[in-house]
């Protein structure tokens, strides 16, 4: 047996699978799940809880195969009996990390948040673990919708980067009182990885920003902690300490270069820092924007050319982005990481809405108001083809023979498109707070008439948008029932697994709508305040 799957490797490994038809691949797919099986029924029967399977390596080459054949079909079936092949495997054989991680990219690519989390949390990943492989579930669940769950996974792993500052510190104590000075400088790398881990600050910024968009009141945004820790980010330093090495693959790519050497994954990095860039600098500018209205009148300007600055960086940030036409990472192989979220961010116009509403408070802050009505009319039509597309997409994934492929970054985009009116609404408030007169004064004087308009303007532009998301995803669901009973019958494999991965997908889509829809209910409640 273990003569057939090294033949079987090395075929792989020689790029004899690329040619393959769809009808052959699926019929080689059949042929390892009986060969898996076979092998579980004569070697695999009497082996400990933490031994891997004899024979799991044709279920993983089966899976990949059916990775290929969902690339190369464009359909998620493919991938729903990938998992459903792997849920079977870690029943038999639950310390099988490679069958794991699988799982866990394959939920990812299909946007199903909580069966990623599931299989994380049984990966048990411990101290660099959760830097190296961390990522590949940290960078992907915010984009899920699962706004508990990803504030919960946020705070774990923040937890272990603040606990590793005194941890190394106190590595390198020990080598000085024991002797040990050969390590000194392994530690020392050690902890500057750590330290500069693009991973760490990534989480850092999506945990704040979660943070802000989650705030209930304006009163709680003033007690946030807005900027970062660490908040002078050194961005030449950052490191990507991902490990890709570790995902078992007999994919041609292999032979080549390690996959973090890949010209592709150096482009994704790349790709990823720009999208850290991007993010920072909406917290450096809320942060400018509370800075000015907690400040006194002598200090204002100051507080005021700050936050001018922040925008100009930002614009000049932008701009240089979007004019690069980044191209996403390519999802021919099933061990390659996800695109980067930098390309939904750009579509999203991120830039063109929050940009101009922090320009709309720049100039009440100066009360200069006679541009605050373009600005406005400006922001309403950015909105309008933002709320467009999600409606847009959303409608073909309903109407869509198959409502699970390409669901990820449909949901990515709702998911960006409730940020940005959760950050619209937050901006906003703050506008009103700031041209409120101060209440520390006895002078009736009152808001300006003309601020005023302007702001129930904008209030009611982003009241319009938000009902119209909400309208969306209340009419956004996915069907109970798929049905792979043919496939699996050959695959010989029970339903009952094609409908643990099915629920695991369609709880992850309710869960995100409801959080997503309660949410939005929550901002038009502030607003309406």
């Amino acid at each position: 047996m273990q003569r057939h799957l090294c033949s079987l490797q090395l075929s792989r490994l020689c790029s004899n699978h690329r040619n393959l038809s769809s009808d052959h691949l699926a019929a080689l797919v059949t042929a390892f799940s009986l060969h898996y099986q076979h092998g579980y029924q004569t070697y695999g029967l009497n082996l400990l809880y933490t031994d891997q399977g004899p024979s799991d390596p044709y279920a993983i080459l089966a899976a990949h195969i059916l990775y290929d054949l969902s690339e190369s079909t464009q359909s998620s079936k493919p991938i729903i009996t990938a998992l459903v092949l792997l849920e079977n495997l870690l029943m038999k054989s639950p310390c099988s990390f490679n069958a794991k991680l699988l799982s866990l990219r394959l939920f990812h690519t299909i946007g199903a948040g909580i069966g990623a989390h599931q299989v994380y949390e049984t990966l048990d990943l411990k101290h660099l673990q959760m830097d190296s492989l961390g990522y590949s579930h940290c960078a992907r669940l915010p984009t899920t919708g699962l706004l508990t769950l990803t504030a919960t996974l946020l705070d774990s792993t923040l937890k272990f980067f603040s606990s590793n500052y005194k941890d190394s510190s106190d590595h390198l104590t020990f080598c000085y009182k024991y002797g040990s000075f050969i390590k000194l400088n392994d530690f020392m790398d050690f902890r500057e990885k750590l330290n500069n881990s693009f991973h760490y600050t990534m989480v850092a910024v999506d945990r704040i920003i979660l943070n802000i968009v989650q705030c209930t009141s304006i009163d709680s945004l003033y007690n946030a902690n807005i900027l970062p820790k660490d908040n002078n980010i050194e961005w030449e330093k950052l490191r990507d300490n991902h490990d890709l090495s570790v995902y078992i693959s007999w994919d041609p790519e292999r032979i080549e270069s390690t996959p973090e050497d890949a010209r592709e994954i150096k482009d994704l990095f790349i790709q990823n820092v720009h999208f850290l860039k991007l993010r920072t600098h909406i917290l450096w500018a809320l942060s400018a924007s509370v800075n000015i209205i907690k400040s006194h009148d002598s200090a204002r300007n100051s507080c005021v050319d700050t936050l001018r600055g922040v925008q100009k960086d930002w614009a000049d940030i932008y701009h240089k982005i979007s004019t690069t036409k980044s191209v996403p990472i390519k999802q021919n192989l099933v061990t390659s990481p996800l695109p980067s979220r930098l390309h939904s961010h750009l579509d999203c116009r991120y830039f063109e809405i929050l940009g101009q509403l922090f320009n709309l408070f720049v100039n009440i802050s100066v009360e200069d108001t006679a541009n605050c009505g373009a600005i406005v009319t400006d922001v309403q039509s950015n909105f309008k083809r933002l709320t467009g597309v999600v409606v847009d997409l959303v409608g073909q994934q309903r109407r869509s023979g198959d409502c699970y492929w390409k669901r990820r970054s449909v949901l990515e985009t709702v998911v960006n498109a409730v940020e940005i009116i959760s950050l619209s609404a937050t901006i906003c408030l703050l506008c009103n707070d700031l041209a409120k007169p101060p209440q520390n004064k006895r002078s009736k004087k009152k808001m300006d008439a003309s601020t005023k308009c302007v702001l129930n303007d904008l209030a009611s532009v982003i009241k319009n948008e938000l009902n119209t998301i909400d309208s969306c995803l209340e009419n956004w669901t996915l069907p109970d029932e798929f049905d792979l009973s043919d496939r699996l019958a050959l695959l010989n494999l029970s339903a009952n697994g094609q409908n643990s991965v099915i629920e695991n997908i369609v709880n992850s889509h309710t869960t995100a709508v409801k959080e997503l829809r309660t949410l939005l209910k929550a901002k038009l409640k502030m607003l309406s305040g």
